[in-house]
């Protein structure tokens, strides 16, 4: 799967979509509620921030994604 500058092309156009990075690892988090992914970004793109991620055939789409720095959760330890 691959990473898209927040903004789409006009229709969705996977032809014209810039390409900010490749995911290399993705898994669903209980602690989060959601997917969470690795992935290697162009030095562009902020450090946090939107994204798009895209299949790697371009079909059907992309979706709105966030990029977050690690870690995505705070350890919590006994006092």
């Amino acid at each position: 799967m691959t990473l898209h500058a927040a903004q789409a092309p006009e229709g969705d156009d996977v032809a014209t979509d810039k390409v900010v990075g490749t995911i290399t690892s993705a898994a669903w988090s209980a602690e989060l509620a959601s997917w969470v992914a690795l992935a290697y970004l162009h030095r562009s793109v902020a450090d946090t921030g939107p994204v798009r991620v895209r299949s790697g055939d371009g079909v059907g789409g992309s979706w709105a994604a966030e990029v977050r720095p690690l870690p995505l959760v705070t350890a919590s330890h006994p006092g």
